[in-house]
């Protein structure tokens, strides 16, 4: 919160939202309101993370909108460059640090020179698919421009990958991207979370990562990005493999993976690459 409202760039609106809070949050969001004007809070029943995501988009004002996760943290002049990357392009991204609990660094998004250039946003949904610049699916390193949102939501029955999706449906809706890979953000891990949930088992709420693969790989198809297509396909694939254990209790995770593993092998829209990856997966698999 103090790296929020610390920031170099005075104009903006913090809107905060209590999802339905058990402890001490609702009041420590008051709190920052009484001492500052530009915050604003909604308190809510509790209803998930995408359900939070969207309350704020219903109530935001401004020209652009950015996300912070409430354990992380800016640097202070995060929305000032932000702020000055987004001219003439649909969405700005920057670059990050991830940190332990102790704020010691654990990767850095830098992977050489720094610097700053415009990609168009085909480019950058190719980059959603195969890893470059390390992996560009996260909302909290990026700036959005509220009117191309528009009536764009979350899916809050989605509670894994929701981020992902979201980033490619609105991406689709762009022409041109701003990346700065200066890191501006600092992203805690947290393993004890719930997104480390599957280290520890699996729920009926993780098995919707598998639903936001679907729609992923199904708008893919449909915008013609064969080339995604057959790499979300053999990602979601892998992904499932992961999740074995899990077969009996959750047969769905089986489902999708012989029905992905299907569409690859048998699709001319992907590629041959892929088509003997995950032959070798399902005969190694044997």
């Amino acid at each position: 919160m103090e790296s929020i409202i610390k920031q170099t760039y005075h104009e903006f609106e913090l809107i905060l939202i209590d999802d339905g809070s058990t402890d001490d949050s609702n009041n420590i969001c008051d709190s920052y309101k009484k001492k500052d004007e530009r915050i604003k809070v909604i308190h809510k029943k509790n209803g998930g993370v995408s359900s939070a995501r969207n309350e704020g988009l219903d109530n935001a004002t401004g020209d652009c909108v950015v996300f912070v996760d409430s354990d992380d943290s800016l640097a202070e002049n995060y929305i000032e460059i932000m702020v000055n990357n987004i001219v003439d392009v649909d969405m700005c991204v920057c670059g990050y640090y991830e940190i332990n609990s102790y704020g010691d660094i654990i990767r850095s998004s830098v992977d050489g020179n720094r610097r700053i250039i415009n990609l168009k946003s085909k480019h950058f949904i190719e980059a959603l698919f195969d890893g470059t610049y390390m992996y560009q699916g996260y909302l909290w390193n990026k700036m959005f421009i509220r009117s191309v949102i528009g009536n764009l939501r979350f899916d809050e029955k989605i509670y894994y990958n929701e981020d992902r999706l979201f980033v490619l449906e609105y991406l689709l809706k762009c022409k041109e991207i701003s990346y700065n890979n200066y890191p501006l953000y600092f992203y805690l891990s947290n393993d004890e979370g719930a997104m480390g949930l599957n280290k520890s088992g699996f729920s009926f709420k993780a098995l919707t990562e598998y639903h936001s693969y679907e729609k992923m790989i199904n708008l893919l198809k449909k915008r013609h990005y064969y080339g995604c297509y057959s790499k979300a396909l053999l990602e979601s694939v892998y992904s499932v493999s992961g999740k074995k254990r899990y077969f009996k209790e959750f047969p769905m995770l089986k489902k999708y993976e012989i029905k992905w593993g299907l569409k690859i092998l048998f699709s001319f829209k992907c590629s041959l690459k892929s088509k003997i990856k995950t032959l070798y997966y399902f005969l190694k698999r044997k």
